[in-house]
């Protein structure tokens, strides 16, 4: 496994992921981020190489990650809370 700072650390204990599963969980977002970004560049080849599935497949993931992502932003309220009056 490659070395992680610590919120992926922390992520991974949280979540009790497998090393398998944080590789998986890293390819798919590195092809999300090439998605998205012009000037972020993925080899989805390697990628797919290395996690045993089709580039096909990988897209399908960063997709889904994609559109589930932007579902959650559209649903959590910004900006602090009204103050509640005196009693």
């Amino acid at each position: 496994m490659s070395t992680r700072g610590q919120r992926a650390n922390r992520l991974v204990d949280q979540l009790r992921l497998t090393p398998q599963e944080f590789q998986r969980l890293l390819g798919v977002l590195r092809v999300a981020l090439d998605t998205v970004d012009d000037d972020y560049r993925a080899n989805v080849a390697a990628i797919a190489r290395d996690l045993g599935r089709s580039r096909r497949t990988i897209y399908n993931w960063a997709d889904r990650i994609l559109e589930t992502t932007v579902r959650v932003l559209r649903d959590i309220r910004v900006g602090r809370p009204a103050k509640r009056g005196r009693a």
